[in-house]
């Protein structure tokens, strides 16, 4: 597509910064947060990040917020938007544990940096400990149920085996919770934009 011949036209210094401003202009502020509002529409408690960001609160750049974040009732939907792909060499790979360390880096964590999965599971304790009560207040926390949507732009992570290894990353980490909490949040949903 358009994205790949642009990339094929840049300088090696260019590609990274290309692939950066795409990724958060277009792909996260743009393709996401229209492709949702349409969704969605008028209904239910809605916020994309840059709308959080708005408030004129003391530490707001500095706290960990979902792409986009969406209420109806006591259903909190919590969205991370990545413009990652799985490289052509580790799809060809026949060696699964070239192809998981790709997949972890990306999706879950590279050395102490949340990746997808992990950011997910964040938003909810964040929710969940009242740090987003700043843009909405108005629902009991001990009633939430967190629904995790990774919305990515490779139509490879949607397949079953992606959708069941990220699950089971996230399923270890919901382990570690408390049992009221862990038991309200739902699976792992993978969406393709």
């Amino acid at each position: 597509g358009i994205y790949h011949d642009i990339l094929q036209k840049l300088q090696n210094n260019d590609r990274k910064s290309f692939h950066q401003d795409f990724s958060n202009d277009f792909v996260e502020k743009f393709l996401l947060v229209s492709t949702l509002k349409a969704v969605f529409g008028k209904k239910y408690i809605q916020f994309d990040e840059n709308r959080i960001k708005e408030y004129d609160i003391k530490g707001i750049n500095n706290l960990a917020l979902p792409d986009y974040y969406v209420r109806n009732g006591n259903k909190v939907f919590l969205f991370e938007c990545k413009n990652s792909l799985i490289s052509n060499q580790s799809k060809l790979d026949s060696e699964y544990k070239d192809i998981e360390r790709e997949i972890k880096e990306k999706f879950y964590a590279h050395g102490k940096k949340k990746k997808a999965v992990k950011q997910l599971l964040n938003y909810v304790e964040l929710a969940q400990n009242m740090k987003y009560e700043i843009f909405d207040n108005s629902t009991k926390l001990e009633n939430c149920i967190y629904y995790p949507i990774l919305v990515t732009t490779d139509l490879t992570l949607t397949s079953l085996g992606f959708n069941k290894l990220l699950n089971e990353y996230m399923d270890n980490d919901v382990d570690k919770l408390d049992t009221h909490l862990k038991k309200r949040i739902k699976p792992l949903t993978i969406i393709h934009i």
